[in-house]
Order: structure tokens, then sequence, then C-alpha cells
């Protein structure tokens, strides 16, 4: 996942490669040929997914995300970030932090955060949660 704007302009330069080596590769003549060409082209794909998701947070047009597990929260506190314009170091800013805190937090998807940090980064991006338990 794309997290700030260095990862995206590294990210679409690599899609870009991927592309242009896809694109040289001469029609595949043995398995291998069409398996290094395969995984090229899957490659290329993941790029390129991981640009137009990052390009359709920065336009602000997603408002909403669904979780159905609790370990996905990380993810969407990161989106709703981009989604609402912030850098990391605003954030970080507007939390009280070190932006160097937040890249961690985001590079290890909150992992070694707690709840209470998760909740205030919940609140400082405006986010409401409507949560729904189900017992199985």
């Amino acid at each position: 996942m794309i997290c700030n704007e260095k990862q995206y302009k590294i990210t679409k330069s690599w899609r870009d490669k991927f592309l242009a080596a896809f694109k040289k590769h001469p029609k595949p003549t043995s398995k291998i040929e069409q398996a290094s060409k395969d995984a090229l082209r899957s490659q290329y794909d993941e790029l390129r997914e991981q640009v137009v998701e990052y390009e359709e947070l920065k336009s602000g047009c997603i408002n909403s995300f669904e979780i159905e597990k609790l370990s996905e929260l990380p993810k969407i506190l990161i989106k709703a970030r981009i989604v609402r314009g912030l850098t990391q170091a605003q954030l970080a800013a507007k939390l009280k932090m070190k932006p160097q805190q937040i890249q961690r937090y985001e590079a290890e998807e909150y992992y070694g955060a707690n709840l209470e940090r998760l909740e205030q980064i919940a609140k400082v991006l405006e986010i409401r949660f409507d949560i729904v338990a189900l017992l199985k």
C-alpha cells in the first residue's frame, strides 16, 4: 500500500519500468519465457493497482470503508489520512507527535499502537464507526 507521495513517485516509476520490460519481452517460445513474461505482467498489475488506489484516495472521492476484521483497521487509518489530504507530518502535528512516529506506525500498520492511540488518530481523522458485532 502506498502511504505517501515519495512512495507514490517510486511506485509509479517501477510500474512504468515493469510495463516497458513487459512490452520489450519477446513473444514467449518456452514455458520459462512465458512464466517470465507472466511475472512481469503480474508485478506491473500489482503496482498499477496500488497507484490507482492512491490516486483515488488522494482525489477525496472515497468517503467510506468496510472492514470485516479489526485487523483491517490500520489500513483504514492510513487511507483516511490520505483521503483527508493530510501528510504524515501534518497528522503527527495534530496529534502532538513527531512525524517519524506516524511514519513508523504506518510502516508497521500500527502494530505498536495501543487502542487509545488508535482512537485518537481516528478522532483527528474524523472517522465515525458504525460497528456491528455478530456472534457465530
